[in-house]
């Protein structure tokens, strides 16, 4: 761990910025409430994108780490619903 185990919940406490993210301290939490998507459940993800659609999130549900790259400006979401279709195929 990069951090103290027992510290962690420090950067977890959410403020609200804009939907769908919440920041906590250097993260990012991804929430997709159940009526935006309802056939399929999605997971809390915690981590950080950057604005030309990279991403690294962890999905505490799954235990499941996800990263990578659209390396692009014009749709950075498509990094989002290329997240959301690899936790649906696994989950």
């Amino acid at each position: 761990y990069f951090f103290p185990k027992e510290r962690l919940n420090e950067l977890e406490k959410w403020n609200n910025i804009f939907f769908p993210f919440k920041y906590g301290i250097g993260i990012q939490k991804f929430y997709l409430p159940r009526i935006l998507s309802p056939f399929h459940t999605v997971p809390d993800m915690v981590g950080h994108c950057g604005s030309t659609g990279s991403a690294a999130f962890y999905v505490p549900d799954m235990d499941l780490y996800i990263t990578g790259s659209i390396n692009q400006q014009a749709r950075p979401n498509i990094a989002f619903q290329t997240m959301i279709k690899i936790i649906n195929k696994l989950s």
